[in-house]
């Protein structure tokens, strides 16, 4: 949660009713209420959604895809431009396909057992 709220707390909006010039806390009472609504948003997400472990699931196979093979990839061939040999592009590049056709079929799946409403084998979670 902390990096939503320092967003928040340093969009435009708030930025300079909450901190001054050296970047102290000037206005306590508005930050800590700021806070305690983020949370209270999160409860109700929590709360309202039916399967959280499914909407986990939605979000984890979003940011997993592009964190953990989209994102490293793209840096790699921008920070060695010309100079990664073709089989490694073409290696890279087949990776992303493979992890981004994975990781869709993963919201797909946890998109389509939302709406659905089941639970997999009666909600609870399976030992490994």
């Amino acid at each position: 949660m902390f990096p939503a709220v320092r967003i928040i707390e340093n969009s435009k909006k708030f930025r300079y009713q909450l901190f001054d010039e050296k970047g102290h806390c000037i206005n306590k009472k508005l930050r800590y209420t700021i806070r305690m609504a983020l949370v209270g948003v999160i409860y109700l997400i929590a709360y309202t959604t039916k399967s959280f472990h499914l909407f986990v699931n939605l979000i984890g196979s979003c940011v997993f895809t592009f964190l953990g093979f989209i994102l490293p990839i793209w840096m790699y061939q921008t920070q060695f431009r010309g100079r990664v040999p073709f089989l490694k592009r073409v290696m890279n590049y087949a990776t992303i396909v493979i992890g981004t056709i994975f990781g869709s079929l993963g919201f797909v799946i946890s998109l389509k057992e939302i709406f659905s409403g089941s639970e997999g084998e009666g909600g609870e979670v399976s030992a490994l």
